[in-house]
Parts: structure tokens; sequence; C-alpha cells
């Protein structure tokens, strides 16, 4: 008989998975009944990246590996469901968290970089002063409580 190696069976099975999840996207989208059911993979990778420690940043492949479906289909539902990537919703999440310690603490950028998941003072200041409009420093100085 012929046999399919585990690769080949593990790649037809996440494809008959991503089938059936976008078929359940469509009748979603055309049924009438005005509910908002978001799909279980989508609501894991969700749940995942917001109840993860800032020092743990997942890939969209880990994320898709976790939850079961591709990384196409896991970063067009997430987009569609939550109106960003995971990519930008993790990026986000920390730079709130630092936004919320420049206001309540006295905790240094220089210290605030790492504490926020990030590896290099250099990208949390350019990705803080795009997400804010302000340097770290300046946000402190217009609303530190």
């Amino acid at each position: 008989g012929i046999g399919l190696g585990a690769d080949l069976v593990t790649y037809y099975d996440k494809v008959v998975r991503d089938l059936l999840f976008c078929y359940f996207l469509s009748i979603q989208e055309n049924s009438n009944t005005g509910r908002f059911a978001i799909p279980e993979p989508i609501k894991a990778a969700h749940d995942l990246i917001h109840h993860a420690n800032r020092d743990t940043f997942y890939s969209l492949a880990e994320l898709a590996e976790l939850t079961g479906v591709s990384e196409s289909t896991l970063k067009k539902g997430y987009k569609k469901y939550y109106g960003t990537s995971p990519f930008d919703q993790q990026v986000l999440i920390r730079l709130k968290w630092a936004r919320e310690q420049l206001e309540s603490t006295d905790l240094p950028s220089s210290e605030l970089f790492r504490q926020a998941g990030y590896s290099h003072l250099p990208g949390f200041l350019k990705a803080f002063k795009k997400q804010y409009g302000l340097s770290p420093s300046e946000w402190r100085k217009r609303h530190k409580k």
C-alpha cells in the first residue's frame, strides 16, 4: 500500500482545519443572527498574548502552532476580529505598560525598556515615540501623576 509520511499527514490535517475554519467564518459572516462569535483559534491566540509575561513575545509561527491553524489564517482572522496583527498587539501591550510606569513611577527609561520586554533601548524609544508621539521622558513630564 501507499503510506503517507507523518509530515504529509500533518500538512493535510492543517489544510483541512484551515478550510473548515474559513468555511465557518463565511457562515458567520452570512448569518443574519447578528451574533459576534470569535473563532476559537483566534480567541486562543488573543488569550495567549494577553496572559503572557512581558518577556514572552510569540512569533506568528508559534501562535499558529499553539492554536492549530496556519499562519495566514491566524493573521487574517486576528486582524479581522481584533483590528491589528498579533505582533502589533504584543508591541502595544508592552508600550502601554511602559507608559503606565512612566506616569506612576520614577523608573528611568534606561531600566524601563528591559522590564517592558525590549532588549535594546533605541528600539524601545523609537516604538514609544511612534505610538504616542512623544519620547518616554517627554511623556513623563506631561503625564506624571
